[in-house]
């Protein structure tokens, strides 16, 4: 039995007989657990409307929970190589490297979670139903494998090595690829805050700089203060085209030093616009709409457009 068997049987147990025998049907009915690489990527569009007029929202949280501990089972038959389940309260993650590990891990996750809730209280949330779920890989061919599905569409080669990523599609959850245990834990802190932010849509930008925000928190780090080599470095690199790419997020994903800068340019903007405009920039995050251009919440939260956010030594380089 897995490690968190007694916690399945305990969500089933809070459900009625009806809404358990919708559950042994969904787990028998293989179009809902289609694979990619031989490993589970559940179909949850169809898992939501099997189950969405069947169970009151008192209950959801329960069924939902029950819903992802199968999966994850699944998950680790087909891993196999030692992979097994654990869990805290509501937080679950699937790994193969042992129950003092899985637990520190589980902690830390939980932590993250509730200093990103502190520090981002009128932006990030977690809410909805179900639990929080963590895939921690020992090999990178394993974490390759299974985040090659969310990767399907993209050049992989166009960017930068991945640590970790927050799936957002169907049920969000992180997944952690092998480093150091430091780089996994600020890993964790990063793709969590990315997730209590799902339910927005800001601009990359405006997310990543956040995220970056509260990881500097989570794991207790000052923010790297500005140096003259670091100006230049910033100043040889922006002109309008490399900036346009920044607006529309595509510069985070360049294979170059452009990728490192533009995290290090969206963290400044936002410890600025926390500090200084916090309020306005607090509306202008919530009111941001995939279908509206963000210059134009800007105008409407802000007052202002975005070449006015940069910081002074770049002013006049975005049209």
């Amino acid at each position: 039995m897995g490690k968190d068997d007694a916690h399945q049987i305990e969500a089933t147990e809070s459900m009625n007989d009806s809404q358990m025998a919708d559950l042994q049907k969904l787990t028998r009915y293989e179009m809902a657990w289609p694979k990619h690489d031989g490993l589970t990527h559940p179909n949850w569009e169809l898992i939501d409307y099997w189950f969405s007029d069947s169970v009151p929202e008192a209950e959801l949280d329960a069924v939902w929970t029950a819903i992802a501990d199968h999966w994850l089972q699944r998950l680790i038959a087909e891993l196999g190589n030692g992979y097994d389940l654990y869990s805290l309260d509501d937080y679950r993650l699937v790994g193969n490297e042992g129950e003092a590990t899985a637990n520190h891990f589980l902690r830390f996750a939980q932590r993250s979670v509730r200093k990103t809730l502190s520090l981002l209280p009128q932006i990030a949330s977690d809410e909805g139903p179900g639990t929080q779920v963590t895939l921690l890989f020992s090999d990178q061919d394993a974490y390759y494998r299974y985040t090659d599905r969310y990767y399907a569409d993209m050049d992989k080669d166009a960017f930068g090595g991945s640590a970790g990523m927050c799936v957002r599609s169907g049920f969000t959850h992180i997944v952690i690829n092998r480093c150091e245990r430091w780089e996994r834990e600020r890993t964790i802190a990063h793709e969590y805050a990315h997730a209590l932010l799902s339910h927005l849509a800001p601009p990359r930008w405006v997310e990543e700089g956040l995220v970056q925000l509260v990881e500097t928190e989570v794991m207790d780090e000052p923010l790297a203060g500005l140096t003259v080599d670091m100006i230049h470095e910033h100043i040889d690199f922006w002109d309008d085209d490399t900036l346009a790419e920044f607006w529309t997020g595509e510069s985070f994903y360049r294979p170059d030093d452009g990728q490192h800068l533009s995290y290090q340019l969206a963290l400044w903007m936002a410890n600025e616009l926390m500090r200084d405009r916090r309020e306005a920039f607090v509306a202008a995050v919530n009111a941001f709409d995939p279908d509206t251009p963000f210059e134009q919440t800007l105008r409407g939260t802000m007052g202002c457009d975005p070449p006015d956010l940069l910081p002074p030594f770049l002013r006049g380089r975005s049209r």
